[in-house]
């Protein structure tokens, strides 16, 4: 047989699939929070953390807006509009 059957034969996607719907459980109920608290620094952050799954799963659109959010924040836009933004 050859290396990859044999691999995924033993990796468990029940208990994959349960960890990653807590993963997401988890962050959007943090990202309510930030939200609800008006928290722009850790709402940048998650976007940050979403760039590589908009990549991943080629979300083109996601992925430029997150570009273009996090640009802005890290100093493509002026100092006014910049806090503006947060």
């Amino acid at each position: 047989m050859k290396r990859s059957h044999i691999a995924s034969h033993t990796i468990d996607r029940k208990f994959e699939y349960v960890k990653m719907l807590l993963w997401r459980g988890l962050s959007d109920m943090i990202r309510r929070d930030a939200v609800r608290q008006n928290d722009g620094p850790m709402i940048t952050l998650y976007w940050k953390c979403d760039l590589p799954q908009f990549i991943k799963n080629n979300h083109t659109k996601y992925t430029i807006l997150g570009h273009r959010l996090i640009a802005s924040w890290n100093g493509f836009l002026p100092e006014r509009l910049r806090q503006d933004l947060i």
